[in-house]
């Protein structure tokens, strides 16, 4: 079986990113979430960043939200990885920029891991669900959350309402380029992701060991039911809608997001692109990144 002629056509990426767009658009309310003690120190860096709660259709999930210095100013998005974690930028918005660290699903909160929300051996489900099924949970979900908190921070008088931008490492790479292709046209400046999970995800299986956590899922739903889910969130799929600045990169000796499953991504891309792979660099959010990202930025947000 050939995973890739399983795939959805264009059109059929076009109306799932369309439904996305569509379910952000859900009536939500959005609140700021009580701090605890363990971070009003690194807070207080910025003075004004806020752990926000959101909630709609009887779900819940949080997003935090570092406002620039003046404004308004464009929004930059930070995407989490697959372990969920919820990232401080000061760098990013002390450059000016107004960024939002997105955290949905519910599976972190201010206070720790939500450990209701795990799956099994701790690790969270959103592949698994997307899998079982068929893309119209897990990922989208994820995804649609994303953007319903992006619709809220665009609407903040400290941002631009049309200038969007998405960076992230690994899962947050991989998001930050789906999210990239849900706000196509509509607002997306540049996309900087960093060693991209859920980028060419048939080599990824064949290649590393990534796979152990959605191997389960597929095989209770089957190889080409799984394969088509898979295809809809495989940002090889969205390359036709990824035409802003989008850059790469990839550490040497990463093996669990290796650079042969994201130079396949970068050959794809037909508008301005940068990929840049780090000598010894191996799996896991870096400084060397952040500051890349900063740069991609400044050119392009």
């Amino acid at each position: 079986m050939n995973p890739y002629e399983l795939y959805p056509t264009p059109q059929e990426v076009d109306a799932w990113t369309d439904e996305i767009w569509a379910a952000a658009q859900a009536p939500y309310t959005v609140a700021e979430e009580p701090l605890p003690e363990t971070y009003i120190g690194p807070l207080q860096a910025m003075g004004a960043d806020r752990f926000l709660r959101f909630e709609t259709g009887g779900d819940f999930f949080y997003a935090l939200f570092q406002p620039a210095l003046g404004g308004p100013r464009p929004l930059v998005v930070h995407t989490p990885g697959y372990g969920s974690e919820i990232s401080l930028h000061p760098e990013i918005a002390f450059a000016g920029y107004n960024v939002l660290h997105i955290q949905p699903m519910g599976y972190m909160s201010p206070s720790g891991r939500n450990e209701e929300r795990c799956g099994p051996n701790r690790t969270w489900p959103v592949m698994p669900d997307t899998i079982r099924t068929d893309a119209r949970g897990g990922d989208k979900t994820f995804l649609a959350q994303g953007a319903m908190a992006v619709r809220w921070a665009l609407s903040r008088p400290e941002c631009l309402p049309d200038r969007v931008s998405f960076f992230g490492t690994s899962q947050g790479g991989g998001g930050s380029l789906l999210l990239g292709s849900v706000f196509a046209g509509r607002g997306c400046r540049c996309v900087a992701a960093d060693q991209p999970f859920l980028t060419d995800l048939p080599r990824l299986q064949a290649i590393a060991g990534t796979a152990a956590i959605y191997r389960e899922a597929m095989d209770e739903v089957g190889e080409e039911r799984a394969w088509r889910a898979q295809g809809l969130v495989d940002s090889l799929s969205h390359a036709h809608r990824l035409t802003m600045p989008v850059m790469l990169t990839s550490g040497t000796v990463d093996d669990v997001c290796p650079p042969d499953t994201i130079e396949p991504l970068f050959a794809k891309l037909t508008g301005t692109k940068c990929y840049m792979s780090t000598l010894g660099m191996g799996h896991g959010h870096n400084r060397e990144f952040t500051r890349m990202a900063a740069a991609w930025l400044d050119l392009h947000a």
